[in-house]
């Protein structure tokens, strides 16, 4: 009888969750805002570092700042896993923005997506804002579009963006499970006996809309931004030449790698109005980089202890124990490996890597702080 007759519910669970989830905000906003009173005063007391340190955030529209802005070179992103997959620690800098991988025990060999995090304004969000969906994350407004090109990759993902902090967005890519990147070797157009096989057809992408949100509201940052650290150093850069990005993430993005690597480019380039993830256009470049040294190396004519150039645009040192392996190369303005272009001779590439600094590719703490002119 008493069931049948009790009163009407006063509170549905609907009202109880809702009124859990703004108590939640609540208290992250409290503790936000005693950071960042705690961090004002200790600011007057800390001279900034020589990238500048993190920036001064204002609250995006949504709710208060979660994620920490990085300086120049500089990196905040922790690990973290959601949905399955595992966000890195941050992989890549430039002046710019900052990139972590997203993978999946399902390929190893290749990265599942990536995040990026832009300093406050240098992402264009204009054609995610305009003709995106809108997406909640974590309580931070955001856009999803299902295709977009994206970085390096042949094929239109999906991606979404929110809004971290007053100005400064944060990206979530999800790259497709074959295509580019999958182990089809790229043909040698001088190679006229090799039959190469075509490269596989791009599947569906990793994360979808319902996916890439809940990746995207795991993303964490420290609360204080670092130079990162990477195992090659250059006592100096060429003469009209610029530092352009760090990390241990291949050029192509997509491709997981543990090589360290300093990209310079001829010139100076600043990131401004970025709406995706691609390397400088129309400016010669030059990477160095140093790894592990891998058997599918092995043909290498290498001698131990002494820099070798096998090509005019290549050279490559590999140390007493054949355990490490430092390259650099040179690439022209319109995007062929050729120094010809670039006005770097063999010799200057040959004394680049010979001058360079190489730590222990398994001992990070042997590695050494990114700087802006280094």
């Amino acid at each position: 009888m008493v069931e049948e007759n009790a009163p009407p519910m006063r509170f549905t669970p609907d009202d109880i969750l809702g009124l859990g989830r703004r108590r939640k905000r609540n208290r992250r906003a409290a503790a936000v805002a005693s950071a960042a009173t705690a961090l004002a005063v200790a600011v007057v007391a800390v001279a900034p570092n020589a990238l500048g340190g993190g920036d001064d955030l204002a609250p995006a529209a949504g709710g208060p700042a979660m994620l920490t802005v990085a300086g120049p070179f500089q990196g905040t992103i922790v690990t973290t896993e959601a949905a399955g997959f595992t966000i890195s620690e941050t992989a890549q800098v430039t002046d710019g923005y900052q990139l972590a991988t997203i993978t999946t025990p399902q390929d190893t060999a290749r990265a599942a997506g990536l995040v990026a995090l832009f300093r406050p304004g240098v992402f264009s969000a204009k054609a995610y804002t305009e003709g995106g969906q809108k997406v909640d994350v974590d309580g931070r407004p955001g856009w999803y579009v299902p295709e977009v090109r994206f970085a390096d990759e042949p094929d239109p993902g999906p991606a979404l963006v929110w809004e971290y902090a007053e100005n400064a967005y944060a990206l979530v890519a999800a790259y497709h499970r074959t295509g580019r990147g999958a182990g089809v070797p790229e043909p040698d157009p001088s190679d006229t006996t090799t039959i190469y096989p075509e490269p596989p057809k791009a599947g569906p992408p990793w994360m979808d809309k319902a996916q890439l949100t809940t990746v995207a509201a795991a993303v964490r940052t420290t609360d204080t931004a670092e130079p990162l650290r990477v195992g090659v150093k250059l006592p100096e850069l060429p003469s009209g030449w610029s530092l352009d990005s760090a990390g241990t993430l291949s050029s192509t993005y997509g491709l997981l790698d543990d090589d360290s690597h300093l990209r310079l480019v001829q010139g100076s380039h600043t990131y401004q109005d970025v709406d995706q993830l691609r390397t400088p256009a129309g400016l010669a470049s030059i990477v160095i980089s140093a790894g592990p040294y891998r058997a599918s190396e092995a043909n290498l004519e290498i001698a131990p202890g002494e820099v070798r150039c096998p090509k005019v645009d290549w050279c490559v040192w590999l140390n007493a124990d054949r355990t490490w392996l430092a390259a650099i190369t040179a690439t022209a303005a319109d995007g062929s490996v050729n120094n010809a272009g670039t006005g770097i001779t063999q010799a200057t590439l040959k004394a680049m890597l010979s001058s360079a600094t190489i730590a222990d590719p398994a001992d990070r703490s042997s590695w050494f702080p990114v700087r802006a002119g280094k």
